[in-house]
């Protein structure tokens, strides 16, 4: 059964959705903003089924480098993300399908961070790295610390 949160985010999600074509980038979209921040939640939450780290970790932000409606029902952002322990900066990769009734999720894809040796990659948020970080990868190109698909 899907939790609250993922219950909002669909909801905005699909709010959102229904404003892009296939394929289309999705900008400027107020739903939009407000699934990422409920994103925000969601994330961590998934993320801590697989690894414990996130049971005590949360995200402060999410800032994209690019949304796109894939389908009527799939999701794709790739961006950054904002640590709430240190207020650092990491990549993040999501894809989601919403399930046919579009209130909770049928298939998710989280990636999270760059390994950097055994550490993971985290860039000050002070800095303007990330900017230039994200100019100069695709998610693919990214070898990640965490990774989820359910």
């Amino acid at each position: 059964m899907a939790s609250n949160t993922e219950k909002t985010a669909c909801n905005y999600l699909c709010k959102s959705l229904k404003m892009y074509e296939n394929g289309e980038t999705m900008q400027g979209c107020e739903e939009l903003q407000y699934a990422l921040s409920i994103l925000e939640v969601t994330i961590p939450e998934i993320l801590s089924e697989k690894y414990s780290f996130w049971k005590d970790e949360y995200l402060d932000a999410l800032f994209e480098e690019k949304s796109l409606r894939r389908e009527e029902d799939e999701f794709e952002f790739f961006g950054m993300c904002r640590l709430m322990s240190d207020q650092t900066l990491t990549p993040l990769y999501v894809w989601l399908k919403m399930n046919q009734a579009r209130e909770a999720f049928e298939s998710v894809q989280i990636r999270l961070g760059e390994k950097s040796g055994t550490e993971m990659l985290k860039i000050p948020h002070a800095s303007d790295e990330w900017s230039d970080y994200l100019d100069e990868r695709a998610p693919e190109e990214i070898d990640w610390f965490y990774e989820v698909r359910v």
